[in-house]
């Protein structure tokens, strides 16, 4: 694979550097995203927990587990497919989905951006996101779902990627100093109907009527808030166009990793967004 891969991008004659990956099995029991998101009653028992051995991979210098690198020269985009074995929190095991072992197969590094229900523009968004987009990079891999092929028309959506720069881009300067505004919605995104994970954010576009404490300069702001949580409704999920809050800001960086979170941004936020630490909506 690691030859194919070198061959197929134009690399160089050692362009990844070595890595040797080891491999553990580990048994693991669950039911599986399916099962949750036909949220059956509790106590509902129509399907049995399978049992499986998964391949757990970790660095055999250090024994550390698979974690993904930004700054290897290949990159991987997927969905809950490629996390389904990665992420632990959905039963199945984790440092042991396609990811890492695509990682062992390449025998080097691997750079990984997956979101549930976002392989087709969630992820090429997060790339967005990145001050250095594509740079450095030397092969994409991109584990799209039949499903998305299918789709609807805005999930391939153009994406502008910024300019290959070593300069800080939009939203890469570090932590911001806390903020508090009076301000009223002016857009909203929803959580599509037929969305099937069980967490996800909402971006809405805000029009600032007061800056309470800390500095902002001129214009609208962007802030994401829970919609849905375990498959519910959170109390954000209600919020609507001419609503005035009063809210306390922090960069959504500090609180959410927006390349592995399932998020929907219809107001064309870009990069720069806030997470509300406290809320107070007016009336």
């Amino acid at each position: 694979a690691r030859t194919a891969l070198a061959a197929r991008a134009s690399l160089g004659p050692d362009p990844l550097a070595p890595v040797r990956w080891t491999v553990t099995p580990v048994a693991v029991r669950g039911r599986g995203d399916i099962a949750g998101m036909l949220r059956l009653p509790a106590g509902a028992a129509l399907f049995d927990e399978m049992e499986l051995t998964v391949h757990r991979v970790t660095d055999a210098a250090s024994g550390r587990a698979f974690e993904p690198d930004e700054s290897a020269e290949v990159l991987l985009l997927g969905d809950s497919f490629t996390r389904v074995f990665s992420d632990g929190a959905l039963g199945f095991g984790a440092s042991a989905g396609f990811g890492e072992h695509l990682a062992r197969q390449l025998g080097a590094r691997l750079d990984v951006i997956a979101i549930s229900g976002g392989s087709a523009r969630a992820v090429r968004e997060a790339v967005a996101r990145r001050a250095s987009g594509l740079s450095g990079k030397r092969l994409v891999i991109w584990q799209i779902s039949m499903r998305d092929l299918v789709g609807e028309p805005e999930q391939w959506a153009r994406v502008a990627l910024p300019e290959p720069s070593d300069a800080p881009g939009p939203g890469s300067g570090g932590p911001r100093p806390e903020l508090s505004v009076w301000a009223e919605i002016v857009a909203v995104s929803r959580v599509p109907a037929d969305f099937d994970y069980a967490f996800c954010l909402v971006v809405h576009r805000y029009e600032v009527l007061a800056v309470l404490s800390g500095e902002l300069a001129p214009g609208p702001i962007w802030v994401a808030h829970v919609a849905l949580d375990e498959f519910e409704p959170a109390p954000d999920a209600s919020l609507q166009v001419g609503d005035k809050l009063r809210m306390t800001l922090e960069n959504v960086d500090d609180h959410y990793d927006l390349e592995d979170t399932s998020w929907v941004d219809d107001t064309g936020s870009g990069f720069d967004i806030w997470f509300p630490t406290r809320l107070e909506q007016d009336g």
